[in-house]
């Protein structure tokens, strides 16, 4: 179960997002070619940093199980990991929001 201030923090992440992409880029994407590379894009930065969350974790029960004598934090390297995919999802998101507003129909 999410906290009930989730969605807020959520929808503040996004907005702090697409306010940096419409500073850094303008507010619409010029056209649908575009926006769908910056989502590609996005997506696929997303995909890798929950990759490392799994990947992490798979090194975590490793050393559990005392399969592997890692000697990185793996705990730390997943909670960066995490939070960068939070990143990379609210970016996510921010693309989508600046998409709806330049295609508006």
């Amino acid at each position: 179960m999410f906290n009930p201030n989730s969605d807020q923090k959520v929808e503040e992440l996004v907005k702090l997002e697409l306010e940096q992409a419409v500073k850094q880029w303008g507010e619409k994407y010029h056209s649908v070619n575009i926006a769908d590379m910056v989502l590609q894009e996005e997506v696929d930065e997303a995909v890798t940093e929950v990759r490392g969350v799994k990947n992490s974790y798979i090194l975590w029960l490793e050393k559990l199980a005392g399969k592997t004598d890692i000697q990185t934090d793996v705990i730390e390297v997943i909670e960066i990991c995490a939070k960068n995919g939070i990143k990379e999802l609210a970016q996510v998101c921010a693309v989508c929001e600046k998409i709806k507003v330049s295609f508006k129909e």
